[in-house]
């Protein structure tokens, strides 16, 4: 008996929610990945916009590994120190050191993101704070009107 291929356990277990490049990426260092046949390709889709930070890289890996060690993932249900660090890193490298600091907001996905993004616009839009006090950062420059 033959070992499926790639691409046919994905055609066997994958439910075809969009158009695939025929591209079948094996592993990847830094900005460059592989494909299962040893072809070479710089990665500009770098898990678009979720882990551009690159393949295999020593220090992520070494954190990872350390992070794996005690806990793997928990729901935003609950407190970790590592989030509320993260949080904390953010504010201060985002924010003016005057008050009002700012917080951050966790989410799982884009859509999440979005709809935080519109609830903000919406509940401060309008509070008489002027537009230049605040900040957005986002993966692309986007304007909004408040």
């Amino acid at each position: 008996m033959t070992m499926p291929t790639t691409r046919e356990l994905y055609d066997r277990y994958v439910i075809p929610t969009y158009a695939r490049f025929d591209l079948r990426l094996a592993r990847g260092r830094g900005t460059e990945v592989w494909d299962e046949d040893g072809k070479r390709y710089l990665d500009f889709g770098a898990g678009i916009a979720v882990t551009s930070i690159g393949h295999a890289h020593p220090r992520v890996i070494a954190a990872m590994q350390k992070q794996i060690g005690t806990l793997v993932h928990t729901s935003n249900l609950y407190y970790t120190r590592p989030q509320a660090e993260l949080a904390e890193r953010l504010v201060r490298l985002t924010c003016t050191p005057e008050a009002p600091r700012g917080k951050v907001f966790f989410c799982n996905s884009g859509a999440e993101a979005n709809e935080a993004l519109y609830k903000l616009a919406r509940k401060f839009g309008n509070d008489g704070v002027p537009p230049q006090t605040g900040k957005l950062l986002t993966l692309v420059p986007v304007t909004v009107p408040v």
